[in-house]
């Protein structure tokens, strides 16, 4: 019986690695670290900014909930 599990364990990690590789080829890089070019604000007025290559966002006080967004919509993140 263990040494169906270590199989079985062994098979995990090899599906587990073959995905994670596969799965690479398809991403896309939503950030630049530089500038917010394809993103948009949705709602509040939060006063977002990039520092030290991240995204960084405010909120301000008595508004909203606010949102930052890809313009572009994705279906599989």
């Amino acid at each position: 019986m263990r040494l169906h599990r270590k199989i079985a364990c062994l098979l995990l990690v090899i599906f587990a690695l073959l995905g994670t590789a596969l799965a690479g080829e398809r991403w896309v890089s939503l950030f630049d670290g530089k500038a917010l070019n394809g993103w948009e604000q949705k709602g509040g007025q939060a006063e977002y900014r990039i520092e030290d290559g991240a995204i960084v966002g405010k909120s301000v006080v008595d508004t909203p909930n606010s949102f930052l967004c890809t313009r572009q919509h994705y279906s599989d993140f």
